[in-house]
């Protein structure tokens, strides 16, 4: 029986190094290791996969959990719960709002109450500690070139989020991790 073989599969078997290995003697070549010790080293492979990939699921949801947090009017700057009675947030939109109106305005998954409760704490908490080490702040400033020792203003952080392609993209970038 005669075979014809392409030029790139003759190139392929000329950079074919392995011998062949199988279960009958003349395809059993080399020293490879036993049966049981490739079982091992697999279900140890396994393991350890499952456990990075636990760890991603378990950073996903804590992402997402302080994310929700951070829209919602209940929490504060250091993501705390917030008293009822406090009448700061609800000034502090209000005053917002006035000066804003584009912020109603926006076409996205978001409320006006929550964009305006990101936008705030995370000026809160940039106007605290200009140089936080806060994922989100410090990804913020390193995406759009902000000097790391001035602090965010409301007005920083929406215009940037506007040029990420509004809240839904800020989201979206916030649970990925703040990727530059």
């Amino acid at each position: 029986m005669k075979y014809i073989l392409t030029e790139r599969q003759i190139r392929m078997l000329e950079q074919d190094d392995d011998p062949p290995r199988g279960k009958c003697a003349l395809t059993k070549q080399g020293d490879g290791p036993s049966s049981k010790e490739q079982k091992a080293s697999d279900k140890t492979d396994r393991e350890n996969i499952a456990a990075f990939n636990r760890g991603i699921k378990q950073a996903d949801a804590e992402r997402k959990t302080e994310f929700s947090q951070l829209a919602s009017p209940k929490y504060d700057s250091y993501l705390s719960p917030v008293s009822k009675k406090d009448p700061t947030f609800r000034n502090e939109y209000q005053k917002f709002l006035n000066s804003n109106t584009e912020i109603s305005n926006m076409q996205d998954d978001f409320s006006p109450e929550q964009r305006f409760a990101i936008l705030n704490k995370l000026a809160s908490r940039d106007r605290k500690n200009p140089k936080s080490s806060w994922y989100i702040n410090t990804g913020l400033k390193k995406k759009f070139n902000h000097p790391m020792d001035k602090a965010l203003s409301e007005t920083d952080i929406l215009n940037y989020i506007k040029k990420m392609g509004g809240f839904n993209s800020f989201r979206d970038w916030v649970l990925s991790g703040t990727p530059q």
